[in-house]
């Protein structure tokens, strides 16, 4: 179909399969059915001007950048990441007999670790629970030191670099 006849079928009835197909691979077409239309010289018009961002702003998004902090997030990932698969690599490739040695020691070792955890918060739940006035007094200081957090996050200070 050329470009004359399908501009014509489109305008007549904008549904019409071999035109729209048509439209769809030709730009020209595409082109010139879009500034025939006077809904987009409308909407072009109602767009507001493009306006600079403030000074202000782009300072302080600069001063907030902090390239260095990304970077030693990353580092410090990384060598987590690494560390975690040299030990899974020294783990899996071990002699099996050596490494059945080293896993009764690791059960044992993390055994002992999580009952004396358990231990610890069995002691301090049955102190928390027998003294109700201590409970209510570290409830009252959870919820003061979380205020102050979040004053502290509403309220950006200005920090200008000594001279």
């Amino acid at each position: 179909m050329k470009c004359d006849e399908a501009r014509e079928r489109l305008l007549s009835d904008y549904e019409d399969p071999g035109a729209l197909q048509h439209l769809q691979g030709c730009r020209e077409c595409f082109e010139a059915l879009e500034a025939a239309d006077p809904l987009v010289a409308l909407l072009l018009a109602a767009r507001p001007a493009d306006a600079p961002a403030p000074s202000s702003l782009v300072q302080a998004v600069l001063e907030r950048w902090r390239p260095g902090r990304l970077r030693s997030v990353t580092v410090g990932v990384g060598v987590a990441v690494a560390l975690v698969a040299v030990a899974i690599e020294a783990l899996l490739g071990a002699d099996p007999a050596r490494l059945a040695t080293y896993t009764s020691g690791l059960f044992a070792a993390a055994a002992g670790l999580a009952g004396g955890m358990l231990i610890a918060a069995e002691t301090v739940q049955s102190i928390l629970v027998g003294a109700p006035a201590l409970l209510a007094v570290l409830t009252v200081l959870t919820v003061l030191v979380c205020a102050i957090w979040l004053q502290l996050a509403r309220t950006v200070p200005r920090w200008t670099p000594a001279s």
